[in-house]
């Protein structure tokens, strides 16, 4: 998208490495954080588009952010239950006193929303930008990433799902992403699996202390792709 300056995760993963293997600095994720804040810059109207985003989710700081990916990930691994996961962000929240208002929950499925909801409580007031349609992404339906044996099914997916995707699209699907990493990034704190690409490219676009951004299915700061905090 001409709109956007911004990088795929596994992009960032390999500057990251980059870093990680050449400079003897004693924070690599500090450094890798500052290299990331200067190439994280959008285009003009994509910088209004994502700041009008932000706004309509209506989030109320503090607030706390929540990763949760299902889709075709859940098929490469099993996923931790969502029972365990809101039990254990609140166990992290009720040691560490954290104070908050909202949960923002970034997911590609918005059942997980209701969900998460019904779990935790009235004591959480969950929100989320994911649309009412959404039901976990998979990357073999997409036109660019059909290669690769996860997609060895892909001859059976439907016309449809081989049709290109417009380019206006592709402009919002691009928006909703990176309106759900900048309120991630803005979160008092943010909860996220461990193996998550998406999860260490929230740590390494966040300010904060890295120890706030959270592993739930560990405890541990999120890595940042393999840096050292």
């Amino acid at each position: 998208d001409p709109t956007l300056w911004a990088l795929a995760p596994d992009q960032v993963k390999y500057i990251v490495q980059a870093i990680n293997s050449t400079n003897p600095s004693p924070s690599p994720l500090l450094l890798a954080r500052e290299l990331l804040g200067l190439l994280w810059r959008f285009h003009r109207d994509a910088a209004t588009a994502i700041a009008r985003h932000v706004e309509r989710v209506n989030v109320t700081v503090p607030y706390i952010a929540v990763h949760i990916r299902r889709g075709d990930k859940n098929r490469a691994r099993k996923p931790l239950p969502l029972k365990k996961i809101v039990q254990r962000v609140k166990k992290h929240i009720h040691t560490h006193n954290v104070t908050f208002n909202h949960v923002f929950v970034m997911t590609d499925d918005h059942r997980v929303v209701h969900e998460l909801q019904e779990l935790a409580g009235p004591s959480w007031a969950v929100i989320s930008n994911t649309r009412n349609n959404q039901v976990g992404f998979n990357a073999c339906t997409m036109p660019t990433r059909r290669e690769g044996s996860h997609c060895k099914h892909r001859r059976k997916l439907d016309a449809k799902d081989n049709m290109n995707i417009k380019a206006v699209d592709g402009r919002q699907e691009a928006h909703t992403l990176i309106t759900a990493l900048e309120l991630s990034r803005h979160a008092a704190y943010f909860y996220a699996d461990c193996e998550s690409n998406v999860g260490h490219l929230v740590q390494l676009l966040r300010f904060q202390s890295p120890d706030t951004a959270v592993c739930y299915d560990s405890g541990r700061p999120v890595k940042g792709f393999g840096m050292d905090i």
